[in-house]
């Protein structure tokens, strides 16, 4: 397993990801830059923006991203032919996915700590940092979600350029789902991070609910049954591009 996860972290070594991570960095940094004129650490330490757009895309696309660098290298039908199986190769795919998705997050959290140190009138306190670790560690949790429905994303679509279009599609559909459906659209996966993270109360149209996480985590784990399934059960095509559907066939046989 661990060969596996070497592999997969030597695919994100590209321009396109570095870029995307260096894109996130750096728009965290002027948002928390943007924030120093409140000068208390509880109001800048609110990365309310981030979780509503920018990191669903992000991570959404790194974990299908690594599902289409096979797909487009016509590699499919070759990492099949090493000596692992393919829940393995599977399981490292969404392993290194999480660990990416964690390392942005630390990073992310540090820029906090070293710009709100600098700029903030407040203190920073051991409080303040055990608060910050454990909103990371919970927003990991969140994050985690999206990766099973990036990974089926990924397999759909095949291609880098129309998963970063259904990456940026499923966020943007957030602004007619809050508008037309305002009971509802809490059941929305990509939606969860931000509601439970940010949810004061206050604001009844944008309430996080019990009945929305449970629906948001249905379709979290639907994605990761369909996924698993469509990689793991069922053979690439010659090309290496597509599935066809002979698993089924060759099982009846054996």
């Amino acid at each position: 397993m661990l060969t596996l996860w070497k592999v997969e972290f030597m695919k994100l070594k590209r321009p396109l990801v570095g870029w995307m991570l260096v894109f996130v960095l750096a728009v965290h940094l002027i948002a928390d830059l943007s924030k120093t004129g409140s000068g208390e650490w509880d109001v800048f330490l609110q990365a309310v923006y981030m979780d509503l757009w920018i990191r669903p895309v992000v991570f959404t696309f790194l974990a299908g991203y690594l599902f289409v660098m096979d797909y487009e290298g016509r590699m499919q039908s070759l990492c099949f032919t090493y000596p692992f199986r393919r829940s393995e190769w599977f399981i490292a795919k969404m392993l290194v996915a999480c660990a990416l998705t964690g390392a942005v997050l630390v990073l992310s959290g540090l820029l906090d700590i070293v710009v709100g140190t600098l700029f903030l009138a407040e203190p920073l306190t051991w409080p303040i940092l055990a608060n910050q670790g454990q909103t990371l560690l919970f927003s990991w949790c969140l994050y985690l979600g999206l990766l099973p429905l990036g990974a089926l994303m990924g397999i759909v679509t095949v291609t880098a350029l129309r998963l970063a279009v259904a990456a940026i599609g499923v966020v943007v559909l957030e602004f007619p789902l809050v508008a037309l459906f305002s009971g509802y659209f809490s059941w929305y996966p990509w939606l969860s991070p931000y509601l439970t993270m940010h949810d004061s109360g206050q604001n009844e149209a944008l309430h996080v609910s019990e009945t929305g996480l449970w629906v948001a985590l249905s379709i979290m784990l639907l994605s990761l049954m369909l996924s698993w399934y469509l990689y793991v059960m069922k053979e690439p095509s010659d090309d290496g591009r597509s599935f066809s559907i002979r698993s089924s066939v060759k099982k009846v046989e054996s």
